[in-house]
């Protein structure tokens, strides 16, 4: 695409912008924007609801989704590619965000929960585009600098969360409901990182520091997709991730409610 070979070719404060550090940090913004405006509302107790018990089955819901999906999400990205599975796992957070504000305005339980599952699906499929994308666009020896780059950025929307929740904490003593200009704020803020999705190169376009191409393998089809999923459940190595991923997540459901 003459449009794709303009931009990658293109030059971002002197690093070009086809590089896996331009791409890793443009990642870092998508999830700083997404994820980070979850967690930052998730930590104005229950999410802002003032509603724990609501805040706590949304959550269990989500992570339940996000557990399952999680097993079929790398076929998923495997088929769709990196950029749409990434605008798709992006969506489930302006809707829980959006149930969240509808909540506090209209009073829709139901709506809460059911966008947690949604989410929960939708997440699934956001990180494991992540995964493709750290594992694949840099070099063996950058990857840790890498990390180190999207962990920064992405983190950057749970500080700013976490700031506005320490002041307003200090100043009334409590966290009072979340007004609607906040939660536009957020959801605005989602958007916007749902279209930045768009603005991380196809993989054929990003060129390492050592000018090799970023190459993934051709997708297979959906028969030989499930054959692969479930012949990794033969295998020792990736069954014994599982007591850490568990313990990686477990504590999400929960953390909000603590600044009730």
């Amino acid at each position: 695409m003459p449009f794709l070979d303009t931009i990658a070719k293109a030059r971002v404060g002197g690093v070009r912008y086809n590089s896996p550090t331009v791409q890793v940090a443009i990642l870092g913004l998508v999830f700083c924007f997404t994820v980070g405006m979850f967690l930052a509302v998730s930590g104005l107790g229950a999410g802002g609801t003032q509603d724990v018990s609501l805040a706590d089955t949304a959550n269990a819901v989500l992570y339940a989704c996000f557990a399952i999906m999680g097993l079929f999400a790398g076929s998923v990205n495997n088929l769709l590619g990196v950029r749409l599975t990434l605008f798709l796992g992006s969506f489930g957070y302006a809707l829980y965000m959006g149930s969240l504000w509808c909540f506090q305005t209209q009073g829709t339980r139901w709506f809460l929960i059911t966008a947690g599952a949604i989410l929960g699906i939708s997440a699934a499929l956001f990180w494991a585009a992540q995964g493709s994308v750290m594992m694949s666009v840099p070099l063996e020896s950058d990857k840790g600098r890498a990390y180190s780059i999207f962990w920064s950025i992405f983190q950057l929307g749970v500080v700013v969360g976490a700031a506005a929740a320490f002041g307003i904490t200090d100043k009334q003593g409590s966290l009072p409901t979340v007004s609607t200009g906040v939660y536009l704020a957020f959801i605005i803020l989602i958007f916007l990182g749902m279209a930045l999705t768009w603005t991380i190169l196809p993989p054929e376009y990003v060129v390492r520091g050592d000018g090799t191409i970023v190459k993934y393998q051709k997708a297979i089809g959906l028969r030989e997709e499930t054959r692969s999923f479930l012949a990794q459940f033969k295998d020792w190595r990736m069954l014994a991730l599982f007591p850490m991923c568990f313990a990686s997540n477990y504590f999400y459901a929960y953390q909000g409610s603590l600044n009730d």
